[in-house]
This record gives structure tokens, sequence and C-alpha cells, in this order.
């Protein structure tokens, strides 16, 4: 009898509290809230007296993901970052004006933290020759390690007809929108 008693003194003790942590869990789920983030452009030079025998070259670039201010904007001390991800990345001519694309074979876009651990995140298909600008197709690639740190750095592969380059230097707007998942601690 008293064993059953007991059984039961301990089931009705359990229950509220595997209630609490399922409700906290639950909490928890609903406190997360998903960031989009586009990245200032960054300003990438071909300069037709720098061309290599490589067919493919590289602009090294650095980005921050200004984490704090996400913070500050939400009253919260300390986050975690998870499903982290490019959603847009966009290679534009800024200069010389009215310049298209014909130079350009392909492009790739990846990231490398200081381990130089690096990642494809984007690469180009076929390039419309009389466009101005492209888009990009995004690779499955998570991003997150690289937003932990705030400070990343990319590189942008580039395969380039130089013969056709329409000036001795030619710009190009790398453009790059993020979204990543920010739970507080």
């Amino acid at each position: 009898m008293k064993t059953r008693f007991f059984a039961l003194l301990f089931l009705l003790g359990f229950a509220p509290v595997s209630l609490f942590f399922q409700s906290c869990n639950k909490i928890k789920d609903l406190a997360k809230f998903d960031v989009t983030q586009t990245l200032p452009t960054v300003s990438v030079p071909i300069v037709k007296s720098v061309k290599s025998s490589l067919s493919e070259q590289y602009y090294q670039f650095s980005q921050y993901v200004n984490l704090d201010s996400i913070k500050s904007a939400h009253n919260i001390s300390s986050i975690s970052l998870s499903n982290g991800q490019v959603t847009g990345a966009l290679i534009t001519v800024t200069a010389p004006a009215g310049a298209n694309l014909a130079f350009l074979n392909s492009a790739r876009l990846t990231l490398f933290n200081s381990a130089s651990n690096e990642l494809q995140v984007a690469h180009t298909g076929t390039i419309d020759p009389i466009s101005n600008s492209v888009q990009f197709i995004l690779d499955v690639a998570n991003i997150t390690p690289f937003l932990n740190s705030q400070h990343f750095t990319g590189r942008l592969y580039y395969d380039v007809n130089y013969a056709i380059l329409p000036a001795p230097t030619v710009l190009l707007g790398l453009s790059n929108t993020l979204k990543f998942t920010v739970s507080p601690l």
C-alpha cells in the first residue's frame, strides 16, 4: 500500500516538473527569430594589366555581421545563431558605365575562416553576355560558424576573357544577403 502511495506521489510530483521543462523548450522556440541582413557591396576591380596565366583568379574581401546591433535592438545580452545561409548573391558591372558581362566566363563565391576552411556558397551558371549583372546560383551551405565570429573573409573567384575586357579597369559590385536564426540565451 505504501509503495503504491509513494509511486502515485512520485508521478504526481514528476508531472508538473516534466510539464515545466516542456514549457521552457516551447518558450525558447517561441523566442527564436530570423534575421535577414544585406551586407555592404564589395567593389571588385578587374585590371587588364594584372592578367595572369591562370584561368581563375580571385579577389579577397572581409565582411562584418553586426550582432551587437541585433542584441541591442531586442534588448538581449547573449545569443546563439543557427541556420546561417546565403540567400542572395549578385555581381553587377559598376564601371565603366554601360559595360556588360561578355568578358566574364564564370565566377564563384567562397567564405573561409582563420583555419583556412574554405566553403563554396554560390556559383554562376550561364552568364548572359549582354547583361550587366548575374545572380549567383546558391549552394547548400551552413555558414553559421562564419557568422558566429562576426568577421569573416570571402573570395570571389572569376575567370575572365581579358581580350574583350571593355576597359583597362572594370569594377564589379558584389552584393550578398544572409539569413540566420537568433536564439536568446
